[in-house]
Protein backbone atom coordinates (compact mmCIF):
# COMPACT_ATOMS: atom_id res chain seq x y z
CA UNK A 1 0.00 0.00 0.00
CA UNK A 2 1.55 3.27 -0.84
CA UNK A 3 2.50 5.59 2.06
CA UNK A 4 0.21 8.21 1.33
CA UNK A 5 -2.58 5.64 1.11
CA UNK A 6 -1.83 5.19 4.56
CA UNK A 7 -1.59 8.48 5.41
CA UNK A 8 -5.42 9.64 4.30
CA UNK A 9 -6.40 6.30 6.36
CA UNK A 10 -4.83 7.67 9.58
CA UNK A 11 -6.18 11.33 8.95
CA UNK A 12 -9.87 9.92 8.34
CA UNK A 13 -9.49 7.51 11.58
CA UNK A 14 -8.31 10.82 13.52
CA UNK A 15 -10.83 13.18 11.93
CA UNK A 16 -13.93 10.78 12.53
CA UNK A 17 -13.17 10.02 15.62
CA UNK A 18 -12.96 13.29 16.53
CA UNK A 19 -16.40 14.37 14.67
CA UNK A 20 -17.66 11.17 16.75
CA UNK A 21 -16.58 12.96 20.04
CA UNK A 22 -18.15 16.45 19.78
CA UNK A 23 -21.35 15.34 18.56
CA UNK A 24 -20.97 12.86 21.95
CA UNK A 25 -20.48 16.12 23.93
CA UNK A 26 -23.04 17.64 22.23
CA UNK A 27 -25.92 15.49 22.80
CA UNK A 28 -24.75 15.31 26.92
CA UNK A 29 -24.22 19.32 26.30
CA UNK A 30 -28.16 19.22 24.95
CA UNK A 31 -29.46 17.04 27.90
CA UNK A 32 -27.86 19.25 30.33
CA UNK A 33 -29.51 22.13 28.81
CA UNK A 34 -32.98 20.18 29.28
CA UNK A 35 -32.02 19.52 32.86
CA UNK A 36 -31.69 23.62 33.84
CA UNK A 37 -34.52 24.32 31.60
CA UNK A 38 -36.47 22.76 34.34
CA UNK A 39 -35.26 24.72 37.21
CA UNK A 40 -37.92 27.69 37.32
CA UNK A 41 -35.98 31.10 36.90
CA UNK A 42 -33.25 29.74 35.55
CA UNK A 43 -31.12 30.90 32.46
CA UNK A 44 -27.96 29.27 32.10
CA UNK A 45 -26.07 31.59 29.38
CA UNK A 46 -23.00 29.26 29.85
CA UNK A 47 -22.66 25.32 30.29
CA UNK A 48 -19.71 23.08 30.70
CA UNK A 49 -20.09 19.18 30.50
CA UNK A 50 -17.85 16.14 32.02
CA UNK A 51 -16.26 14.58 29.50
CA UNK A 52 -17.78 11.22 31.03
CA UNK A 53 -21.37 12.90 30.70
CA UNK A 54 -21.22 12.01 34.23
CA UNK A 55 -21.82 15.96 35.71
CA UNK A 56 -22.96 19.44 33.91
CA UNK A 57 -22.25 22.94 34.86
CA UNK A 58 -24.77 25.98 34.26
CA UNK A 59 -24.11 29.49 35.09
CA UNK A 60 -27.04 31.81 35.02
CA UNK A 61 -24.89 35.50 35.58
CA UNK A 62 -28.61 37.22 35.34
CA UNK A 63 -29.81 35.47 38.65
CA UNK A 64 -26.16 35.33 40.23
CA UNK A 65 -26.67 31.43 40.62
CA UNK A 66 -24.95 28.58 38.94
CA UNK A 67 -26.18 25.09 38.61
CA UNK A 68 -25.34 21.09 38.77
CA UNK A 69 -26.92 18.60 37.38
CA UNK A 70 -25.89 14.98 37.43
CA UNK A 71 -26.06 11.74 35.84
CA UNK A 72 -25.92 9.75 39.16
CA UNK A 73 -26.33 10.31 42.67
CA UNK A 74 -28.49 13.03 44.29
CA UNK A 75 -30.03 15.52 44.30
CA UNK A 76 -29.99 15.00 40.16
CA UNK A 77 -29.73 18.72 39.88
CA UNK A 78 -28.45 21.30 42.73
CA UNK A 79 -28.97 25.45 42.57
CA UNK A 80 -26.67 27.47 44.21
CA UNK A 81 -25.91 31.31 44.59
CA UNK A 82 -22.20 33.33 43.81
CA UNK A 83 -21.87 33.29 47.18
CA UNK A 84 -21.74 29.89 48.01
CA UNK A 85 -18.85 28.96 45.68
CA UNK A 86 -16.25 28.59 48.00
CA UNK A 87 -13.14 27.53 46.03
CA UNK A 88 -12.13 26.25 42.92
CA UNK A 89 -9.33 24.37 41.89
CA UNK A 90 -7.77 22.78 38.76
CA UNK A 91 -6.84 18.46 39.44
CA UNK A 92 -4.16 17.27 36.87
CA UNK A 93 -3.51 13.63 37.53
CA UNK A 94 -5.20 13.78 41.02
CA UNK A 95 -3.07 17.36 41.98
CA UNK A 96 -4.23 20.35 42.59
CA UNK A 97 -1.80 22.92 40.36
CA UNK A 98 -3.67 26.23 40.35
CA UNK A 99 -6.95 27.17 42.72
CA UNK A 100 -9.25 30.24 43.32
CA UNK A 101 -11.20 30.72 46.38
CA UNK A 102 -13.23 33.37 48.20
CA UNK A 103 -11.42 36.14 50.62
CA UNK A 104 -10.89 34.66 53.92
CA UNK A 105 -12.42 30.66 52.71
CA UNK A 106 -9.79 28.14 52.66
CA UNK A 107 -7.93 27.12 49.22
CA UNK A 108 -6.75 23.95 48.02
CA UNK A 109 -4.45 23.63 51.20
CA UNK A 110 -6.84 24.07 53.71
CA UNK A 111 -5.60 27.49 54.42
CA UNK A 112 -7.21 30.95 54.55
CA UNK A 113 -6.59 33.03 51.65
CA UNK A 114 -6.05 36.57 51.49
CA UNK A 115 -8.02 37.16 47.52
CA UNK A 116 -9.80 34.84 45.48
CA UNK A 117 -6.53 33.84 43.24
CA UNK A 118 -4.20 31.72 44.53
CA UNK A 119 -1.14 30.43 42.52
CA UNK A 120 -0.02 26.65 43.17
CA UNK A 121 2.85 24.85 41.87
CA UNK A 122 3.47 25.65 37.73
CA UNK A 123 1.15 28.60 38.03
CA UNK A 124 1.41 32.05 37.04
CA UNK A 125 -0.56 35.03 37.82
CA UNK A 126 -1.94 36.90 34.34
CA UNK A 127 -1.11 40.82 34.83
CA UNK A 128 -3.94 42.51 34.65
CA UNK A 129 -7.30 43.50 37.63
CA UNK A 130 -8.44 40.12 37.19
CA UNK A 131 -5.54 38.02 39.10
CA UNK A 132 -6.62 34.87 37.58
CA UNK A 133 -3.76 32.52 37.52
CA UNK A 134 -2.72 30.83 34.43
CA UNK A 135 -2.88 27.07 34.39
CA UNK A 136 0.10 25.81 33.29
CA UNK A 137 0.15 21.87 33.49
CA UNK A 138 3.53 19.77 34.87
CA UNK A 139 4.79 18.34 32.05
CA UNK A 140 5.04 14.45 30.95
CA UNK A 141 1.81 12.25 30.28
CA UNK A 142 -1.80 13.44 31.24
CA UNK A 143 -4.63 10.89 32.42
CA UNK A 144 -7.10 13.33 33.83
CA UNK A 145 -7.83 16.97 33.90
CA UNK A 146 -10.60 18.18 35.90
CA UNK A 147 -12.20 21.37 37.91
CA UNK A 148 -13.48 20.88 41.53
CA UNK A 149 -15.74 23.15 42.89
CA UNK A 150 -16.71 23.18 46.30
CA UNK A 151 -19.72 25.23 47.49
CA UNK A 152 -20.30 26.41 51.44
CA UNK A 153 -23.82 24.95 51.95
CA UNK A 154 -23.51 23.51 55.32
CA UNK A 155 -22.41 19.83 53.65
CA UNK A 156 -19.33 20.77 51.60
CA UNK A 157 -20.86 19.83 48.87
CA UNK A 158 -18.45 19.76 46.01
CA UNK A 159 -18.02 18.58 42.14
CA UNK A 160 -15.33 17.48 40.11
CA UNK A 161 -15.79 18.98 35.93
CA UNK A 162 -13.51 16.28 34.01
CA UNK A 163 -12.28 17.53 30.78
CA UNK A 164 -9.91 14.93 30.12
CA UNK A 165 -10.56 11.13 31.57
CA UNK A 166 -8.69 8.39 29.75
CA UNK A 167 -5.44 6.57 28.57
CA UNK A 168 -1.82 8.75 28.66
CA UNK A 169 -1.39 11.35 26.51
CA UNK A 170 1.29 13.76 26.22
CA UNK A 171 0.19 17.49 28.42
CA UNK A 172 1.61 19.29 25.17
CA UNK A 173 0.14 17.30 22.93
CA UNK A 174 -3.64 18.54 21.11
CA UNK A 175 -6.14 16.63 23.15
CA UNK A 176 -3.85 18.01 26.38
CA UNK A 177 -3.86 21.50 25.06
CA UNK A 178 -7.30 21.68 24.38
CA UNK A 179 -8.42 20.19 27.59
CA UNK A 180 -6.61 22.47 29.28
CA UNK A 181 -7.99 25.40 27.45
CA UNK A 182 -11.90 24.54 28.47
CA UNK A 183 -10.39 23.96 31.75
CA UNK A 184 -8.99 27.75 31.28
CA UNK A 185 -12.27 29.24 30.05
CA UNK A 186 -14.12 27.47 33.04
CA UNK A 187 -11.77 28.49 35.74
CA UNK A 188 -12.16 32.11 34.15
CA UNK A 189 -16.58 31.84 34.58
CA UNK A 190 -15.98 30.41 38.28
CA UNK A 191 -13.34 33.08 38.78
CA UNK A 192 -15.59 36.07 37.77
CA UNK A 193 -18.71 34.56 39.47
CA UNK A 194 -17.04 34.91 42.99
CA UNK A 195 -16.48 38.72 42.35
CA UNK A 196 -20.02 38.95 41.18
CA UNK A 197 -21.52 36.96 44.31
CA UNK A 198 -22.13 40.67 46.30
CA UNK A 199 -23.87 41.76 43.37
CA UNK A 200 -27.64 42.16 43.32
CA UNK A 201 -29.42 39.06 40.68
CA UNK A 202 -30.27 41.48 37.76
CA UNK A 203 -34.26 40.58 37.59
CA UNK A 204 -36.63 41.37 34.61
CA UNK A 205 -36.86 45.57 33.51
CA UNK A 206 -39.10 47.43 35.38
CA UNK A 207 -40.85 49.41 33.04
CA UNK A 208 -40.76 53.08 34.28
CA UNK A 209 -44.19 54.92 35.07
CA UNK A 210 -45.29 57.32 32.43
CA UNK A 211 -44.93 61.37 33.91
CA UNK A 212 -48.46 63.08 33.67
Amino acid sequence: MPTWAVFVIVVVIVVGYYLLTQSSRERRRGRASGDFAKIPNFYANQTYTDTRGDVAIGIDDRGRRIAVARRHGQPRTGVYSFAHIVSAEVVQNDKAIVAISRAGQPGADGRPKGSNADALFGSTSRPGLTGLPIIKPELGLLTMLGVRVVFQNGSGDQVLVRFYDGKAVNVDGVVGERAFAEAQVFLGSLDIAIKRAGAPPRGPATPKTPVT
